[in-house]
């Protein structure tokens, strides 16, 4: 029913998962992070949810866009699952303004597939990476999958090489220079650090531990399947679909270099894994087991986020 419902009520499918990300946001803010009901902190939990809303329609343009997935409510049904699965994300963060500028440069990535402006693409990517830095230092690490995405796309080493790079320096040197023009370049260091904390005392909380340890199995073995076939019979479509996986594994990486802000952070790898799951249900064969399995993982989310 539930795979019928995706793919003959588009519309209606969508308004759904946006009803049940509202429950995960105004849940979440007045039961689970016990915060006082009230105007103020209505008014908040509203703007939660619509920034949510935002980041979902972003996601689903880049899932049509670039022909990431093959049914992009699936993709999306995942995501709201995830989110459902690790409600800790459920509020606008420094860690989750920095998931959305990684996204937008990663937009930019993925658009080098047409030739056309790369000089400005590679320098907006880099830009957008640089000003994630800013908000959350540890994001850095993302400037990896500009390059990656460099030699996927134009497979050559010329002096473009540095464009990203200027563009990831441009905001630094600006912000720099207003603290300096303030004398505030304290603040700047404290804008730049490095937190990096290798830590697993998350393990110990079985309520997160156990879902992230499966959702972690899982994407390692979607990784290895997809990795090793074409999953697109179209050669730029399998090019996005490597940087998709790229992202992923940058991402799982980042988690374990700073395990202090995991439940946090884990919101870094929800696009690609949403891709990777989404793809995997979608290309069940047989109706049964497809239906079966999304039963499965909503009947687990709700179980999760309401009696866990």
């Amino acid at each position: 029913m539930l795979a019928k419902f995706f793919h003959k009520s588009e519309p209606i499918s969508l308004i759904s998962l946006v009803l049940l990300l509202a429950v995960w946001v105004f849940y979440y803010q007045f039961s689970i992070a016990h915060i006082p009901f009230n105007l103020s902190n209505l008014g908040m939990a509203l703007g939660v949810f619509m920034f949510f809303i935002f980041i979902l329609v972003l996601y689903d343009f880049l899932f049509q866009k670039y022909r990431l997935t093959l049914a992009n409510h699936y993709a999306i049904f995942v995501l709201i699952v995830l989110i459902g699965v690790f409600p800790e994300v459920l509020h606008v963060s420094n860690i989750t303004i920095s998931n959305v500028l990684i996204i937008l440069s990663f937009r930019k990535l993925l658009s080098l597939r047409n030739k056309d402006n790369l000089l400005s693409k590679l320098f907006d990517s880099g830009f957008l990476i640089g000003i994630s830095y800013l908000v959350y230092p540890n994001s850095i690490i993302f400037l990896i999958l500009i390059y990656l995405s460099y030699f996927v796309y134009l497979k050559i080493i010329d002096k473009r090489l540095l464009i990203p790079l200027i563009g990831f320096v441009t905001p630094l040197f600006l912000t720099f220079t207003y603290l300096l023009f303030f004398d505030k370049i304290g603040q700047f260091k404290t804008l730049t650090e490095f937190n990096f904390n290798i830590t697993f005392s998350w393990f110990h909380q079985w309520h997160f531990s156990i879902p992230f340890m499966i959702l972690g199995f899982v994407l390692l073995i979607l990784i290895f399947k997809y990795a090793s076939v074409n999953v697109f019979s179209d050669l730029e479509e399998e090019r996005n679909y490597k940087l998709v996986i790229a992202q992923l594994l940058i991402g799982m990486l980042l988690l374990v270099l700073n395990g202090a802000e995991i439940k946090d952070s884990i919101i870094l790898i929800f696009f690609p894994a949403a891709i990777l799951v989404g793809n995997s249900l979608k290309s069940v064969k047989r109706e049964w087991l497809q239906e079966l399995l999304l039963y499965l993982l909503l009947f687990l989310t709700l179980f999760l986020f309401f009696f866990v």
